[in-house]
């Protein structure tokens, strides 16, 4: 009962006032912790004020240099679309639309090309010259990109290389004995635009094992619609060995030969080498080792007529500048530049556009342009279909004829959608040995070589042409910067000086306070220290920006590079497939028929008669077309049965 009585007192009883320093004490600490956060709060204004007023300097000097690239084929070929890409940017990186004028114009000032447009949101233009211009001998490229006021200009210089033609001459079979015929057709057309050149006089000459030329006349042929063919007769004591049929015309006419052998089937003489388009890889497409720090890698080795080249660029840096460059029987058809973005699981993807008319092997070269010359990094062959060809279609053969029966057929030559198409037409029958001449029987891709195919080594390629100002805004653009630096205001010196010391003495105050027991409390502590380190982090900084040049990851030190004459990286894609053998029995004379030259009509429609053999068996029909710019084959094969009065032989009674 007492103790109630004393607790219920307790609490009746007013409390005593607290003394008059503790007051005194948790005043001032309210008042410190407030000026201790506002101090802080200034402090960090300051710094982070001057850190962006800096940044902002520096983005509006790097807004005072326009960065101009320009890429392309180091010399335009003739046939075929050049196309060079134009990229505008800051010196940082930022892609900018400035207006772009791009003229084409020969050394005399005649004006040839000309485009004026503004660059897409990437910076980026493309100006094409198309297949069909008329262009001299060297032209000059003149290139001018303006900014809000910021204006580069850019002048190239350039070789126009005129369009050669290709020859392939091709024989009726590749073995032959002393006494035989050899029949042998030759094909002249434009590289590219596989154009006919005009009539002319070719000769052909056989020479012999030893290198000679056998004795007997030349035999003369006139090339209509680029094709010429004729006999040759091998002497009827021509000794055993290799030889080969060389075609050579007038003027500028391209030679070309074609080995076969003659005689016994000895080691020395059993093959015959036959082009096609092999590709040669020169990488594995694995993670790129340090002696090659880029490599490229293709998912596939074959893309559909008029798809774009996709592939991807596998590098062990970071930065390395990159052109990857596609080309085509020699000619550059496409580049697309790039930054190397070190090891990757599965690389940095390219991709590169492609005109349709663009088909058969491709050269993909990867080039390092961190150096002069540029070098190469790796190369790979790839095939794209052809999106233009002749659709080749024979009509009228029967399942089965009689020996020694006489056939006619059909030719119907249409372009890839169908439109009759006239056309040139070589046409060979021949009887089958064995199975058929390559040990089963081809189809159409295997067995016919198409023009468009190199088969033999190619011309060396040149390097991208590139066009970079880069080294020159950059010393303009450091000068800038130094000269800002050394000119910096007195009150951001001011600034800087304040937000670095003051974020040291804020510390110092805290510390003190805290030893004293006028504040404490983790909260305080810890936004104390955080806006002393961004102070002093910041105002560090601005003490000592340095350039920025550094911190821009989209800058690529491309290095300026044209091409000259004689520089040429070897361009060997195309190689030798292994040699075809065929049985001695095959050196007989198998061909029923051989017509170098049968012309489709405007219907793209001919007609073809010859005899079949006497003797059972199949023979093949192998037709090859070119016209309109495209080329096609086709191969068929028809079945002779044996004559009706033949029986099969019959089993004795015990099945012997």
């Amino acid at each position: 009962m007492a103790r109630d009585i004393r607790k219920k007192d307790n609490i009746d009883r007013p409390r005593s006032p607290l003394p008059a320093d503790r007051t005194a004490r948790q005043s001032f600490s309210r008042y410190a912790n407030w000026t201790v956060g506002l101090a802080a709060v200034l402090l960090v204004l300051i710094s982070a004020g001057g850190y962006f007023h800096h940044q902002r300097q520096l983005s509006d000097l790097a807004g005072e240099h326009l960065r101009l690239i320009v890429t392309g084929p180091s010399a335009i070929q003739a046939g075929l679309s050049a196309e060079y890409t134009i990229s505008t940017t800051a010196i940082d990186g930022r892609a900018w639309p400035a207006e772009i004028e791009a003229a084409l114009l020969a050394l005399d000032g005649e004006r040839i090309v000309a485009v004026r447009e503004t660059a897409d949101d990437n910076g980026r233009l493309k100006v094409v010259v198309a297949p069909d211009e008329q262009l001299p001998e060297r032209v000059e490229l003149k290139v001018a990109a303006d900014y809000r006021g910021n204006r580069e200009e850019a002048e190239i210089e350039l070789a126009v290389l005129p369009e050669p033609f290709d020859t392939r001459l091709t024989l009726d079979r590749p073995r032959y004995r002393p006494g035989d015929t050899v029949r042998f057709r030759s094909l002249t057309l434009s590289r590219f635009g596989l154009e006919e050149p005009p009539a002319g006089k070719v000769r052909f000459e056989m020479v012999g094992p030893r290198g000679l030329f056998l004795p007997g006349p030349t035999v003369e042929a006139v090339v209509r619609r680029g094709v010429a063919g004729g006999t040759f007769a091998i002497p009827s004591d021509a000794p055993s060995g290799r030889y080969k049929l060389v075609v050579r015309g007038e003027d500028d006419f391209p030679p070309d030969s074609e080995m076969f052998i003659v005689g016994s089937d000895d080691e020395s003489t059993r093959k015959i080498e036959r082009g096609d388009s092999r590709g040669t890889n020169l990488s594995s497409g694995d993670e790129p080792s340090a002696d090659q720090p880029a490599s490229l890698k293709c998912e596939t080795d074959a893309f559909d007529a008029g798809a774009p080249l996709e592939f991807n660029v596998r590098s062990s840096g970071v930065g390395r500048p990159l052109i990857a460059a596609a080309y085509a029987k020699g000619a550059q058809i496409g580049q697309q530049p790039l930054l190397s973005a070190g090891n990757q699981t599965a690389g940095q993807p390219v991709q590169i556009p492609l005109d349709d008319v663009i088909g058969g092997p491709i050269l993909l070269v990867l080039y390092d342009y961190g150096a002069t010359p540029p070098q190469p990094m790796d190369m790979r062959t790839v095939h794209r279909r052809p999106g233009q060809k002749l659709d080749v279609k024979l009509s009228g053969i029967d399942g089965q004829y009689a020996p020694g029966e006489s056939v006619e057929l059909s030719l119907l030559v249409a372009d890839e959608l169908g439109r009759p198409v006239p056309a040139a037409i070589g046409v060979e029958v021949e009887e089958a040995v064995g199975s058929v001449r390559n040990g089963g029987e081809p189809t159409t891709s295997e067995i016919i070589p198409r023009f468009d195919e190199a088969r033999r080594r190619p011309p060396g390629v040149r390097p991208p042409m590139l066009c970079d100002n880069l080294e020159r805004i950059k010393a303009d653009y450091e000068n800038s910067t130094a000269e800002y630096q050394s000119n910096l205001s007195g009150t951001l010196n001011t600034l800087t000086a304040a937000s670095f010391f003051g974020g040291l003495g804020l510390v110092v105050l805290v510390m003190m306070l805290g030893l004293m027991r006028l504040v404490s409390g983790i909260h305080f502590w810890a936004s104390a220290v955080a806006a002393t380190t961004c102070c002093c982090i910041l105002g560090a900084i601005l003490m000592d920006p340095g350039p920025a040049m550094e911190d821009y990851d989209g800058v690529a030190p491309y290095a300026s590079y044209t091409a000259q004459p004689e520089t040429i990286i070897d361009g060997d894609y195309s190689r030798p497939s292994g040699a075809v053998s065929r049985p001695a029995e095959d050196e007989a004379d198998k061909t029923v028929y051989w017509n170098p030259l049968l012309a489709a009509d405007g219907d793209g429609r001919a007609t073809m008669r010859f005899d079949l053999p006497e003797t059972p068996g199949t023979c093949f029909i192998t037709v090859e077309a070119h016209g309109n710019g495209r080329i096609g084959a086709a191969r068929e094969k028809i079945t002779v049965r044996p004559p009706a009065n033949e029986t099969a032989p019959q089993k004795s009674k015990t099945g012997e």
